[in-house]
């Protein structure tokens, strides 16, 4: 005898009509229903169909039966009536008391829990197909299929409860019973077995428990032979009709075989979506924000948005067509909220602070560079600068190396706005690089400073470049055709200062010379200017700077009276100090047309021989000292210089006197109009000199160099 456990009771499952005198007859105590039951369900508990009240099998019986009395028997159907000791009463189907279960090792599965899906071979699904072509053949027909499939042949408990009716199905011998569920367990049956056989449970009016056994079979088989041949739309309508017997799992279980076998197909049958429907899922639109979060990561300006971005592709990764679980739909709109505010901060930052996006695309860049792995960097923004600063050894913290360049990037936030007066506007100049962008995007890229460490890393990053015939520890700095990127070594303010507000100036006049190298080979032959003077000095002179005290102020170019002092000081008498040196020579060492006039350094030593020679007083040995080739260049860059601040800064009245001209002759070389080997006729057309007009100018420039 098989036995099956309800509550904490076990009850034979041989249950059959029994005698009056083998049955317990008794009322509800709330609405007087009467009730026959077999003597061995004393003490059980159940729920009263009509009313619920909560009841208890009496031990004998309370009153003996009349001939109308509307007694229920035990087994005639109905939901499981569970005992508990909660005393918390357990809804009932009114339409049934007790149900049936068995368990059994082999065949008892709780309803609910999905059957393992196991893959068979081809030939297992193709003997599950000929099979059901045996019963079709057999005189089974589609409807004997279907009608299993949606119940439509049973009018059991199941149709009963669906129709809302008060009475369950009237008992059946259990030798049927026995014989369709003993077949449940009998090994290697296809699912077209169990088609049959749950069609003589449906015949049989079993209880939806019993039907459920074998449903659940056929779920399995169906399962294990990937869809046994069955059409979608038929698993869909067992698939509902097992969410009619409350098992939810199995009928997934369907859901998740029309998807699979669905999923490879590049057009996808309404049924896969009606599946992945049933199943819970929700399908969203992944490639847009996908693409949309990548373009925002890569702006580099919003932070947290690349977690964003790696959060929606591991929810692709899990997705199926698009087709997601609740849960992961649920974060998808949590991703999408904060994709939105992450677009309206970008938006904001591009309409209030645009340079802020650039700089963004630069350390973008920079992330993608061999050197950017060598050592570690600090970026710091100073419109228009984007600086990459190699940390030295002692520093771990960005801070640390702001406190190192700290007048550095001061003097490169007031830069900007002194080129654009002194020189870029005047001479109504144009960026030329980076020479891949144009129009206002070349305008709006910040110039790049690269600051390493020490030489050596500076040498890493040219061999990475390809620039290996220069050394940089015996340069001041590089700058770079086509992006006009320049790098120096800066140690501290003491040795580097003075070297980066060079590089400002080489930076700047580089980036807007209207022959600015895009190629290795073009830079190679690059002078910034054909004039030799203009070549030679017009930087240096830019980048003379006088720095406030506390290092928070910088004037460029300045007017410094350190080197009219030193011409005055040498128009002196040629005289010869104690100490051997040469205190003044007599005259100047060089006249404004001779410095206009030199093409090369190695022009210079026998002019200034022969002006010293012409002031009387000077001995050979004095001679050759001056005139060697350190001290040539030292006083030719002295009497350039001064050359530069007169005809800038000299004034007749309260006006500049030749800065117009000088502005003139600057655009004419620029513009390509002045010849290299003979620049003289070029700047005399620029400043409207005759040989009378020569007298005149170099008149006033002795003048000024007297500091009248």
């Amino acid at each position: 005898m098989r036995h099956v456990k309800i509550g904490a009771i076990r009850l034979g499952n041989n249950c059959k009509n029994v005698p009056m005198s083998d049955a317990i007859t008794f009322s509800c105590a709330g609405c007087g229903k009467s009730y026959r039951v077999a003597a061995n369900y004393a003490g059980r508990e159940f729920a009263c169909k009509d009313c619920g009240t909560r009841l208890s099998v009496p031990t004998s019986s309370q009153n003996e039966p009349g001939p109308n009395d509307s007694r229920v028997e035990l087994g005639s159907g109905g939901e499981v009536m569970r005992r508990t000791t909660s005393g918390r009463q357990v809804a009932a189907n009114p339409t049934k008391v007790f149900v049936k279960q068995r368990e059994t090792s082999a065949r008892m599965v709780a309803v609910g829990a999905a059957e393992p899906v196991e893959k068979k071979s081809g030939k297992g699904a193709l003997i599950g197909v000929v099979a059901l072509l045996v019963l079709v053949g057999g005189g089974l027909a589609a409807a004997f299929v279907m009608g299993a499939f949606n119940g439509g042949a049973n009018t059991g408990p199941q149709a009963a409860q669906d129709n809302g009716a008060k009475t369950g199905p009237q008992p059946q011998p259990e030798d049927v019973r026995d014989k369709i569920l003993k077949q449940v367990d009998v090994p290697g049956q296809t699912a077209a077995d169990f088609v049959q056989l749950l069609k003589q449970a449906d015949e049989a009016k079993l209880d939806d428990i019993d039907v459920v056994m074998v449903a659940k079979k056929l779920v399995g088989a169906i399962s294990s032979e990937t869809g046994a041949g069955f059409s979608d739309n038929d698993l869909l309508l067992l698939a509902a009709r097992m969410e009619k017997l409350n098992a939810r799992a199995d009928a997934d279980t369907l859901y998740m075989v029309i998807v699979a076998r669905n999923r490879a197909k590049p057009e996808k049958p309404p049924e896969f979506k009606q599946a992945h429907a049933r199943l819970g899922h929700v399908w969203i639109d992944l490639e847009a924000p996908i693409m949309h979060a990548a373009e925002l990561r890569d702006t580099g300006v919003v932070d947290g948005v690349d977690k964003l971005h790696d959060e929606l592709l591991e929810i692709e990764e899990r997705a199926d067509e698009g087709w997601v679980a609740p849960i992961d739909k649920t974060h998808y709109d949590e991703i999408g909220a904060k994709l939105a505010d992450a677009q309206n901060e970008y938006d904001r930052i591009a309409r209030e602070d645009p340079f802020q996006l650039e700089v963004a695309r630069a350390k973008n860049r920079f992330k993608l560079e061999k050197i950017s792995k060598i050592g570690t960097w600090s970026v710091f923004s100073r419109k228009p600068y984007v600086i990459f600063c190699q940390m030295q050894g002692d520093e771990t913290t960005d801070e640390q190396v702001e406190a190192r360049i700290n007048s550095a990037l001061t003097a490169a936030t007031q830069f900007p706005d002194f080129f654009k007066e002194t020189v870029a506007d005047p001479l109504k100049l144009k960026r030329m690089l980076p020479s891949a962008l144009e129009g206002e995007a070349r305008e709006a890229a910040p110039f790049e400073i690269l600051l390493f460490r020490d030489a050596s890393y500076m040498n890493a990053y040219l061999r990475e470049k390809d620039i290996k015939h220069i050394d940089a520890s015996k340069i001041s700095s590089l700058t770079e055709p086509a992006t006009g990127r320049i790098s120096m070594v800066y140690e501290d303010e003491l040795t580097s200062l003075g070297k980066f507000l060079r590089v400002l100036v080489d930076c700047a006049l580089y980036n807007y010379s209207p022959h600015a190298p895009t190629t290795q080979a073009e830079d190679d032959a690059y002078k910034g200017f054909s004039s030799y003077w203009l070549n030679s000095y017009f930087a240096a002179a830019l980048s003379f700077v006088k720095a406030s005290p506390s290092r928070d102020q910088f004037t460029y170019f300045i007017n410094d009276a350190r080197v009219s002092a030193l011409t005055a000081r040498l128009l002196n008498p040629h005289k010869v100090a104690e100490n051997g040196k040469i205190d003044s020579f007599g005259g100047p060492a060089f006249t404004a047309r001779q410095i206009i006039g030199l093409t090369n350094l190695d022009d210079a030593k026998p002019i200034l021989r022969a002006n010293l020679e012409g002031y009387g007083g000077w001995e050979k040995n004095n001679l050759d000292i001056v005139s060697n080739d350190s001290n040539t260049r030292s006083l030719l860059s002295s009497y350039m210089h001064a050359l530069l601040l007169f005809t800038y800064y000299g004034k007749t009245g309260e006006e500049p006197r030749y800065r117009d001209e000088l502005l003139k002759f600057i655009r004419m070389d620029l513009d390509g109009e002045v010849d290299a080997e003979n620049p003289l006729p070029a700047f005399e057309k620029a400043f409207g000199l005759d040989e009378a007009g020569w007298k005149t100018f170099e008149a006033e420039f002795i003048t000024w160099q007297k500091g009248e």
